[in-house]
């Protein structure tokens, strides 16, 4: 199915290419019908695989010690060059915490590429810090974008929900989803503070049980 989903992706440029090869020029508004075609292609690609990646949570891995502190130096080393025009400051404590292999480091990325995709200007100021104490191990990410009312605080959360218009983000809206989902396979929770409009417009809080 996602197969044949990308391939949707590239046929109407297969078709303007083979009308060009003809001699045939496509007017302004059919090219413009043909960038259309392939944004909802795009946009029905992202969001079946992040219904796949969803639905697979909590099916795929075994859950051991992992020491978070390196899962995401690493995970946050490779967001740098996956996003080199941002400013990233990060504070991480050592911890140990039974979760899945990869589960710190796709919260990580969901969280900080939601901060990338939310900024006005995508180039936003991000803060990572983690904590542990003996009964919960926390991760914090913050950012300076414009922030999210109060009223849609839980709302972001549910699959495939965008704040922002389609036309402005070809995202799935499935990456906070997940994100709650990985949490809560841990028994842990995920929420949003910051005040709308201020520097410090975001800042999602994880909070997962130790032991």
């Amino acid at each position: 199915m996602i197969a044949s989903i990308r391939a949707l992706t590239d046929l109407p440029d297969w078709i303007a290419e083979d009308l060009e090869d003809c001699g045939i020029d496509l007017a302004q508004s059919q090219r413009t019908m043909v960038d259309l075609m392939q944004s909802h292609a795009w946009r029905l690609d992202a969001m079946v695989s992040g219904l796949l990646t969803y639905s697979q949570i909590g099916r795929l891995q075994e859950i051991k010690e992992i020491e978070t502190r390196t899962t995401l130096r690493d995970s946050l080393k490779a967001l740098t060059m996956l996003y080199p025009e941002i400013t990233m400051t990060s504070r991480l404590a050592k911890a140990e915490v039974f979760m899945g292999e990869t589960d710190p480091q796709q919260l990580i990325n969901i969280l900080v590429s939601n901060a990338v995709k939310h900024h006005p200007t995508s180039i936003p100021n991000v803060s990572v810090w983690s904590f542990a104490s003996q009964d919960f191990w926390e991760l914090h990410v913050s950012d300076d974008g414009t922030g999210i009312p109060a009223h849609l605080r839980d709302i972001v959360f549910k699959p495939m929900f965008k704040l922002r218009s389609h036309d402005k983000n070809e995202g799935g809206g499935m990456g906070l989803a997940i994100a709650r989902k990985i949490v809560a396979r841990y028994n842990g929770t995920v929420s949003i503070n910051g005040t709308p409009g201020t520097s410090n417009g975001t800042v999602f809080m994880v909070r997962i049980p130790m032991g």
